[in-house]
């Protein structure tokens, strides 16, 4: 590869580095939550809108390989449902 090609396309797979790496980091963030054990306290306000997020997120990779039709529409505004986003290995709603 020439040097000016190089310079280039570095600066584009740096920012394809960094993109990937903070999508890395996020799916890492949301699977400690899924995965983390707390008593099941029903009682918490729960956004909808965040937790379907999070699985959108965790499933983003298998969804890209399944379909290239997936859309989301999130409700706005959705008022906070009790329940419990965290804990068991299901997020949990009244």
């Amino acid at each position: 590869m020439r040097y000016t090609e190089m310079c280039e396309n570095i600066p584009v797979l740096f920012s394809g580095i960094v993109d990937g790496s903070k999508r890395i980091k996020q799916i890492v963030e949301d699977l400690r939550n899924f995965a983390r054990r707390e008593a099941s306290d029903m009682t918490q306000s729960v956004d909808v809108n965040a937790v379907l997020k999070s699985a959108v997120t965790l499933l983003s990779n298998m969804l890209m390989k399944s379909t290239n039709h997936f859309s989301i529409d999130y409700g706005s505004p959705l008022p906070l449902l009790k329940g419990n986003s965290k804990g068991s290995s299901r997020s949990s709603l009244i």
